[in-house]
């Protein structure tokens, strides 16, 4: 038996196909080859600079080794709760870790300030420490 007298035994369903998907496709506001994001700063770095950024006014110095790693694990922490297609869980993780990593940056209490409160003192950097110790007879 041949294979000729299955195939013509069936009928075979032929649709034609819509070019609904080709035509239907929204019109991107950006031309070919152009960036959707023509400043090149990332969500992270954006949020990086805030967090430097504010870190320097609490503080009045730069942030050290081990402050500048929390600093970026926080602002990729960021990044990604706010990411497309993100669940609820994954988020709420991501905003836990990053209040945790703020608080122990001191740049974010668990317990808001009392109205009048001073703010907390910051230590001098080492370097202000030394030339104190030198200016000083």
């Amino acid at each position: 038996m041949s294979n000729e007298g299955l195939i013509s035994g069936m009928k075979m369903q032929v649709t034609t196909q819509d070019n609904q998907q080709i035509d239907g496709r929204a019109k991107s506001q950006f031309r070919r080859g152009q960036s959707g994001n023509p400043s090149g700063k990332t969500l992270t770095l954006a949020v990086h600079g805030s967090l430097l950024d504010h870190f320097r006014q609490v503080h009045g110095r730069e942030p050290g080794v081990v402050e500048a790693l929390n600093l970026r694990t926080a602002s990729k922490l960021v990044a990604k709760a706010q990411a497309p297609g993100v669940n609820a869980e994954q988020a709420t993780r991501c905003a836990n870790t990053v209040s945790r990593l703020l608080v122990s940056l001191g740049l974010h209490s668990r317990t808001p300030p009392r109205p009048g409160a001073k703010p907390a003192r910051s230590l001098p950097t080492i370097r202000d420490y030394a030339a104190s110790k030198v200016s000083s007879p």
